[in-house]
This record gives C-alpha cells, structure tokens and sequence, in this order.
C-alpha cells in the first residue's frame, strides 16, 4: 500500500475514532468536570502508548537533538494540554454538534497558517472558503433562542482558541513526524500535555473542585473507552494521516468528523437536527473543502 492511500485511511478512520470519542466525551461532561475528562482520557491513553511502546520494542529514551524534543514538548503542551482543556470546555458550553461545526474553523486555519509560515499562496478558494466556514457559524449559533446554548459567545471563542491551539501542535511536529517513531512521538506529545494539566492544576485557584467525579469507579468506564478510542485510536490514525498526506489536505478530510458527529449527536445524545443545523454543516464542511481546492 503506498503512501498516499495509507495517509487517507489513516485520516478517516481517525475521523470516525474521533467522532465516537467525541460523544463519549460530552456524556461523561454530565459528571465529571472538563479538566477531569481531559485528564481521564489522558492517562488512559498514556497507559495504551506505553504499552504499545513495550510490546513493540519501541525505545523510549531515544538520542534526539535538543531541539526537536523541545519542539515535540511544546507540541504535547500547545495542542494536547492547552488544546484539548479547551475543546473539552467548549464542548460542555456549546454541545457536541455545535462544537463541531465551530471546529471547522481549522481547515481555513490550517491554510492560513501555509501562508504565514511556509510563505504558500493564498487563493481565493481559501478566502471563499472561510467566509463559508464563519457564515455556517453564524448560522448554527442563530435561531431560537430558547434552543441557544448559555454560553454561547465565550463557547465559540473557547472553541476557536482550541482549534488555534491544536493547529500550533501539529505544525510544531510534523516535521519530526518523517524522522521519529509515530508512537513515540505521540507518547512523549501525551506526558507534555499531562504535565500541563499537572502545573494548572496546582495553580488553579479552585482545584479542589477540578477533578470531581473522578474518584466515582462507574465514571470510568465511559472515561476509559472515550480515551481508547479519542487518546489512543485517533491520534495515532491522524499522525499516519499527517506524517503521509500535506497538512491542508489531512486538515479537509478531518472535516468528514463534522457528519458524523452531527449525526451520532442526534442519535446518542438527542441533540436537536434542525434544517438551520444541517445547513450550517453543508456550508461549513463546503467552505473546508472549497479552502484546499487549486
């Protein structure tokens, strides 16, 4: 199998792991705190790495040039700590399928993030692109304001600033995806991100209240599949996606994660489907694929 096919199974079958974490996710929100789901599906899929990395005798301790595990560090912390406390909140603000048509933001951000760095030319699909992406926004976030979630407004923002986050990440270590183990790399991405969660913690002014429902047994169960499937099944299908296909492009495919979320909100969580939301879904996963046409 080359690797162009392999890069495209990778990134759909990260979208479909991701989407049924996702919803696992949100249900166990109803009981545990956000920093509580993001440090439960942490350490699962920190225990999933390293057993991984013991049974396929992968060295842990490689020699790597001081600055590629500082990138590969401030990679785990940007896009894992700081960018999933993020996602898991604006997910409890805003409901998995509104969350999800938010995070098509990161398509158009990925581009963006081409011209700025790599110094790639910017189009006028990207630009169609994007102003598709934030009108389905607009959309999805308007309506019935009985149906509007609380938080609204700071859950959009939280929702972009994760994306923004999650973007950095990737773009911090795609390069050491060509020269280092895969399940390396996600695994030391994984212990900077804990570390994170570890230093907030012991800042936070409130961290009492931070890791309630944790200490219920029942939590769990829901905790430890959503971390199987999101922590450890998802990541490592994107960085096969990521490692073998250009970023935009790995970046369009995970918009797919959009359908499937809506509809697997519908189904599982009773997430209303309305003609406004699947408007809102059509023109955002349009305006993500527009962004990267030539």
């Amino acid at each position: 199998m080359d690797a162009f096919t392999l890069g495209i199974l990778g990134t759909l079958a990260s979208s479909f792991f991701w989407a049924g974490a996702v919803i696992l996710f949100r249900k166990s929100s109803d009981y545990v705190t956000a920093f509580g789901v993001n440090v439960g599906k942490n350490l699962v899929g920190l225990l999933c790495f390293t057993v991984t990395l013991l049974v396929m005798g992968i060295p842990m301790f490689p020699a790597l040039p001081a600055t590629d595990f500082l990138l590969l560090v401030l990679s785990g912390v940007v896009g894992i700590g700081l960018g999933d406390l993020l996602f898991m909140s604006s997910l409890k603000m805003l409901g998995a399928g509104l969350n999800a048509i938010v995070g098509c933001i990161y398509t158009p951000l990925m581009i963006v993030a081409g011209v700025l760095i790599f110094h790639e030319t910017i189009s006028i699909q990207l630009i169609i692109g994007a102003v598709l992406v934030v009108s389905a926004i607009i959309i999805a976030s308007s309506g019935d304001m009985h149906n509007r979630p609380r938080h609204l407004f700071m859950g959009i923002f939280v929702a972009t600033v994760s994306m923004l986050s999650t973007l950095l990440g990737a773009v911090l270590y795609k390069d050491l995806l060509a020269r280092y183990d895969l399940f390396y790399l996600t695994w030391v991405r994984l212990i900077a991100g804990n570390a994170f969660l570890i230093v907030y913690y012991l800042f936070h002014p409130r961290r009492t209240n931070l890791l309630q429902g944790l200490q219920k047994l029942h939590n769990w169960a829901m905790l430890g599949l959503s971390g199987f499937l999101g922590t450890y099944l998802a990541i490592s299908a994107w960085a096969l996606g990521l490692r073998n296909l250009p970023a935009s492009l790995v970046a369009v495919f995970s918009e797919l994660t959009v359908i499937v979320i809506i509809l697997m909100a519908y189904f599982f969580l009773r997430e209303p489907l309305t003609p406004r939301k699947m408007a809102a879904t059509a023109l955002a996963v349009g305006g993500a694929f527009l962004s990267v046409m030539t």
